[in-house]
């Protein structure tokens, strides 16, 4: 009988041990807050203001955390002394920071984010335009649980009119020599949870310009990111895009020279009506030739190597010009585009 009661002594033991396992992890789970959302401002004494948002499990609302500070981190400590509950930072999705923050630069951001080691790379940075408040204490229902997250996920809610903006690339793009970013803007939505606003346009760590998401789409085609877009061609004509291949090809003599190639495959989205083939491509090769050449002069005026033209001259530049690139010879960059449309499905075309 002995030697019979061991196994199954064995087996109560292996179970209680189990069981005890998994409340004591369900219970590190119901000690913690799990934040989705990161919101950060500058307030007028000069310290930085964070707050998290909270989705309630099982509820359609959201808690909100806030903490002041001289940093970021001792900001985030003051949370958590004061919370009742662990905070745990690496569910976050998205870190919206105010304009005056973007405006002033975000690399006390970028420096916290990636020295913490709480936060993934892969977080998305937005800026709130407006009141920071108002947005991102917004307690309507809608604006519970994901705040919004879909709107930047291309598997969801993402539209090529939406700049993509992880904190890896603001991180390469701040101490870059030769390429700048974007980031998207957002303000508090009425009929929807937000506006889009465009993009402000970065040089190093500062916003010093605002493109709209008219030309935030531009951007993403030049750098092949526009797949499935909308394009209008008159009132009455839309061509979808599912095809785009872009090439540089640079030099330099005297200035920097670059020459790129946009070649797009579309389709029809509406009716077309009193137009041949010819005179659409034509059409559609004219409007975008003008929306690119609008968009790089703009850029231009800012400064700003958004689109990485830099990156394309590196191996042809000397250090000197490397460092000077932005503030020197990126205003000279003398460009020329040419543009291919070729349209997959005539429809109803003459």
């Amino acid at each position: 009988m002995k030697g019979r009661t061991c196994p199954y002594t064995i087996i109560i033991l292996i179970t209680t041990l189990l069981s005890s396992g998994c409340s004591s992890i369900h219970k590190d789970i119901n000690k913690r807050y799990l934040p989705i959302a990161m919101g950060i401002t500058k307030v007028e004494n000069g310290n930085f203001k964070v707050a998290l948002r909270i989705p309630q499990p099982g509820e359609d609302t959201t808690k909100i955390l806030e903490a002041e500070s001289k940093t970021i981190s001792k900001a985030i400590d003051n949370m958590r002394t004061k919370s009742e509950l662990d905070i745990d930072l690496l569910h976050i999705k998205l870190i919206f920071v105010s304009e005056n923050i973007a405006k002033n630069g975000i690399s006390h951001v970028l420096d916290y984010a990636f020295r913490s080691r709480e936060i993934t790379p892969k977080v998305l940075l937005t800026i709130i335009s407006g009141d920071f408040v108002s947005f991102f204490y917004d307690k309507r229902k809608t604006n519970a649980g994901s705040l919004g997250i879909d709107f930047f996920r291309k598997e969801a809610g993402w539209t090529s009119q939406i700049s993509q903006s992880p904190l890896w690339r603001n991180y390469r793009n701040v101490y870059s020599e030769t390429e700048d970013g974007i980031i998207p803007i957002v303000a508090k939505g009425t009929d929807t949870l937000f506006d889009i606003k465009g993009s402000g346009v970065m040089h190093g760590d500062r916003m010093v310009g605002q493109i709209s998401s008219e030309e935030t789409f531009y951007f993403n085609l030049l750098k092949n990111q526009s797949t499935g877009g909308i394009i209008e061609v008159q009132s009455s004509t839309s061509v979808v895009i599912v095809g785009c291949s872009v090439t540089h090809h640079v030099s330099w003599i005297n200035a920097p020279k670059a020459a790129s190639t946009i070649q797009l495959t579309v389709v029809l989205d509406q009716e077309l009506v009193n137009m041949s083939k010819p005179d659409l491509q034509t059409e559609l090769e004219k409007l975008l030739q003008k929306k690119f050449n609008s968009l790089l002069v703009k850029l231009q005026t800012f400064d700003s190597d958004i689109l990485g033209f830099g990156q394309y001259f590196r191996n042809i530049m000397t250090e000197e010009q490397r460092n000077s690139w932005k503030a020197e010879w990126y205003p000279k960059l003398e460009h020329e585009l040419k543009i291919k449309v070729t349209i997959r499905d005539n429809g109803n075309l003459k």
